[in-house]
């Protein structure tokens, strides 16, 4: 399919853009062209590589697979430092080849010099002139051999269509660098895409095809697998040929993933670049290769019959993984409608879960203006240093430019905000801060993590300054990572002086790409507005390994740095275990602590136990810019220790959240920590694990009530079984109630219970509640089945609620109750209206409380302690999650209620017919009878 016309409008709309000026920067582009063209002009004999007459296409793959890479590495450096985009292309296939071949070269194989190939992309004509002379000049130099140069600026097609094509050669191998204007690349994409689309729906082929049509291709070649043969055998000995190898490969992959290039490594290893269709089917070949089943792994050793063995270089892998996430810009449909919103508004707030991708739209925006007008300039506002210096890092990645080039263009706004704006300038492979100077004119201003800086009056002070209110301003937000709540419009209007009239667009994300689908779940416990977190998706397709937890004992006067850095060394290692032993972890984990005091106590130990690893600061690891595959000789690997503030909008593969838990009161700790527990969470790619001292009355203390199912983990059943106004409710209650805390009311209660008369523990109607039932409500003690009006719940009501959730479940409820009762004397022998206690029946199991069956966390490693009030319980439906259960035999006729009277007065649990003494779900205690009146 040829381009359109509009190519021709992109190349004039160039050359108009700064009047004068820029036609006389054509006019000298044009010269460099020709003055190319002639030093290598496309004449006969035309190039070829050296291959013998009648050579056939494997012939022609083998001499790519020893030379491609190299040859196309080579051309990289003078695209990038003429501050252009460089992107290598998928190797051509084998029936393009061979139609190519027969069509236009007469069956000479040796004459496709374009298997290989990439592209210089520009956004300038200066910058495209300046990348022509350093190719002519390292021509003259003899560092690379020029075979041809089709001039197509001076000779376009007659669409208008205009281009630079070399082909250079390297050992016998020649391949091909198109250099080009990105409005005119632009152009051709949409035209291709036209194509495409007519081509399916002609072709009647499925649904699926017209969407791939439609949402175009995601990254087309990629570095992703270094791969070695044991015993060091090649691909032919092993294989037999490349293309079996390469059919093994296509097997392996998970769908998303197609092989694009493979090239022979200097050590012998061979390594594959894979085209990626969609973020999900890298997250899932991440797993694949690094999670304990290994089955990337093990589907490739099936394809080798004689049982070598092929092994994965992980550490590689997750370095080229890393790159790939940043360098990824396909967006889904649902976040391309996003980007339009915020294309078309002045001032716009964009909210989003965390992980939910809103620095990823921040920077798809920020590239949109930086390549748009060659001269625009963007600040990049944020509380804290790491964050701003990971984001121009970021830009770096998904550029493809050369560093200097990017952040030469992105200014930094970091707190001390009376500091003023700051430059970033590249020294050596880290980035670093200096001073601005004079004013400079934004084309855009991003805020980050905006809700954590509302009412800032220096940062507005500074934003005042620069006259962000006369400018493009989108601020960045997540309500449940904030301490407080505020309206969107607020956000915005607290931190720029905006004029009354302006209206301030409000965009949500709603689906989370980060995280895996356990991690989000797990983070969703303290996430705020339940109604928003119902609505949260998970789009990438991986669910992760369970999540872990280490809840451990303190002595009285025991020094909890001590005691924090061994536990935090066994977290590690209970997570390097699920990822199958992985040994390089440089610059993977990060260890977050709830502030830089606790950090300090924690680096001296936590280092001492460690031994092998180098602990540095967030601000240290987002100034350094990406690293080859292998990290230098004889440093150590990095592992991030830091605090919640200074990790915010940061992402690691691994997280361990490290003390932050705290006892849930009144004040407003009850806050910070639950926006610290989320927020740490959710910087994890793949695993978290929560380290913590035993906290009676904390949020983690529901971990000493949760048991792992070991069966394959199931989103919609977690969602079921999830509180999700949980954390709503205890940040409601502190908000809302200024008596004591649940915990001292239920003495009390207990009481009462005792003291109350057989007519008011046996009628339903006028059972006693506490006064303070609704705070128990919204702590987690009342289940959420209990009518909070009433003392008692009716069997059918609460059937019927249980079954629509879970089919089935009353009635193994009932069944369990009858089967696994245990003999106790019958009420009859007792008064009519006795309340029988059951503490005497469960003594022996008071100190294993009643725990709950799901599927995201492995809390194999927490310590209990005495039975209390849990004030936290993200999950909704206990009673279909019991994992122990203990009853009273004999009651058939009278008894059809069961209260726990020991710590939570009137939680109150029905049974038809048959009726036990269960321990508490929340607590542990025993739980009594209660005769239905004659």
């Amino acid at each position: 399919m040829e381009p359109t016309r509009h190519d021709e409008s992109a190349w004039e709309g160039y050359k108009a853009a700064d009047g004068d000026a820029a036609r006389q920067s054509a006019d000298d582009f044009l010269a460099e062209t020709r003055r190319l063209e002639e030093d290598f002009p496309d004449t006969p004999p035309p190039p070829r590589c050296d291959l013998p007459e009648g050579a056939s296409i494997d012939a022609l793959a083998a001499l790519a697979y020893f030379h491609g890479e190299d040859l196309l590495e080579s051309l990289r450096r003078f695209v990038q430092d003429a501050g252009g985009e460089y992107k290598r292309g998928p190797r051509k296939s084998k029936s393009r080849i061979r139609q190519k071949t027969e069509k236009d070269y007469g069956g000479d194989v040796a004459r496709v010099v374009d298997l290989e190939r990439a592209t210089g992309i520009f956004d300038s004509v200066d910058d495209l002139s300046f990348a022509i002379s350093l190719l002519r000049d390292a021509s003259r130099r003899g560092e690379i051999t020029i075979r041809r140069c089709k001039d197509r600026f001076s000779h376009p097609f007659e669409n208008g269509y205009r281009d630079l094509q070399l082909n250079v050669e390297l050992e016998g191998f020649v391949g091909e660098l198109q250099l080009n204007l990105r409005r005119i690349i632009e152009v051709k994409a949409k035209a291709h895409k036209i194509y495409e689309v007519e081509r399916v729906i002609e072709a009647k082929e499925d649904k699926d095809a017209l969407q791939r049509a439609v949402d175009g291709p995601g990254l087309e070649s990629e570095q992703v697998l270094r791969l070695t043969i044991e015993g060091g055998r090649s691909i032919d000995d092993a294989f037999g040929s490349l293309a079996v190898f390469e059919a093994a490969l296509a097997r392996a992959l998970p769908p998303g993933c197609v092989v694009a290039n493979v090239y022979s490594g200097e050590r012998g290893e061979v390594r594959v670049r894979l085209g990626l269709d969609e973020v999900a089917a890298m997250a899932q070949l991440r797993d694949d290769v690094v999670l304990e089943s290994r089955a990337f792994e093990d589907a490739l050793n099936e394809s080798l019959p004689d049982g070598t063995k092929i092994s994965v270089d992980r550490a590689a892998f997750l370095e080229c993984y890393s790159r790939i996430m940043m360098r990824f810009g396909k967006l889904t449909p649902h976040q391309r409608e996003k980007l339009k919103e915020l294309r078309a508004a002045n001032v716009a707030v964009l909210l989003s879960p965390a992980g939910g991708g809103k620095t990823f739209l921040a920077i798809q925006r920020v590239l949109e203006e930086l390549r748009g007008d060659a001269g625009a300039v963007v600040l990049f506002a944020a509380r804290n240093v790491a964050l701003a210096l990971f984001v121009c890092k970021w830009l770096v990645v998904a550029s493809r430019k050369s560093a200097k080039h990017v952040v030469d263009r992105v200014h930094v706004l970091v707190a001390p905000f009376e500091d003023g704006p700051r430059r970033v300038r590249v020294e050596g492979r880290r980035l670093v801060l200096d001073a601005v100077g004079e004013a400079v004119k934004y084309a855009l201003v991003v805020v980050d993590e905006a809700h954590h800086l509302v009412n800032d009056a220096a940062l507005r002070a500074q934003l005042a300054h620069i006259s962000a209110a006369q400018t493009r301003l989108l601020l960045l937000a997540d309500a449940s990572q904030a301490t407080a709540t505020h309206k969107p419009d607020q956000i915005a209007r607290s931190l720029v002086d905006l004029p009354h009239e302006q209206k301030v667009a409000v965009a949500t994300l709603s689906e989370v790409v980060r995280s895996t689908k356990r991690i989000v779940a797990g983070a969703a416990a303290f996430q705020l507005e339940a109604g928003r977190k119902a609505e949260t998706e998970t789009h990438a397709a991986s669910i992760g390994p369970p999540l872990v937890a280490r809840i451990f004992k303190l002595a009285d006067g025991q020094d909890t740095s001590e005691h924090y850095a061994p536990e935090v060394v066994e977290a590690l290692s209970a997570v390097q275990k699920q990822l199958t032993d992985l040994s390089d972890l440089d610059d993977r984990v990060a260890v977050v602590c709830p502030d830089e005091v606790f950090v300090e106590k924690l680096r001296g130990p936590l280092g001492l136990a460690l031994g092998g690893f180098e602990l540095v600061d967030a601000a240290t690891a987002s100034a350094a810019l990406p690293r080859d595959e292998e990290r230098s000789s004889g440093s150590k690997p990095w592992l991030v220790v830091d605090s919640v503030d200074n990790m915010d909008g940061l992402e690691r593969l691994v997280v361990i959240c490290v003390g932050l838990d705290q006892v849930i009161d009144r004040g407003a700790g009850v806050f910070e920590t639950r926006s610290r527990l989320y927020r740490a969470m959710t910087r994890a790619q793949l695993a978290v694990a929560v380290v913590n001292e035993v906290l009676p009355g904390g949020w983690l203390e529901f971990l000493g009530r949760v048991e792992l199912d070991d069966k394959k983990f199931d989103d919609a059943k977690e969602r079921r079984n999830r509180a999700e106004t949980a954390a709503d409710d205890v940040v409601g209650g502190v908000v809302e109630e200024a008596s004591a805390p649940v915990r001292d009311s239920v003495d009390a209660d207990k009481g009462a219970v005792e003291k109350a008369s057989p007519e008011d523990t046996g009628a339903p109607a006028e059972a006693p509640m506490p006064a303070d039932k609704e705070a128990m409500r919204r702590g987690g003690t009342l289940p959420p089945y209990a009518e909070p009006d009433r003392g008692l719940v009716q069997f059918d009501a609460w059937r019927e609620r249980i079954a629509a959730e879970e089919e089935g479940v009353a009635e193994e409820l009932v069944r369990a109750v009858e089967e696994e009762a245990v003999a106790v004397p019958s009420p009859e022998k007792k008064g009519a209206t006795e309340v029988v206690d059951a503490d005497a029946a469960t003594t022996p199991s008071e100190a294993e409380p009643m725990k709950v069956l799901q599927s995201i966390w492995d809390a194999s490693a927490v310590a209990t302690v005495a039975r209390g009030d849990l004030r936290f319980m993200p999950f909704s439906d206990p009673l279909s999650k019991l994992v122990e259960l203990r009853t009273l035999r004999g009651h058939s006729h009278g008894v059809r209620f069961v209260r726990c009277g020991v710590h939570c007065a009137f939680v109150l649990m029905c049974l038809r017919r048959r009726s036990g003494a269960l321990r508490c779900f929340r607590t542990g205690g025993a739980s009594f009878l209660v005769q239905e009146p004659k």
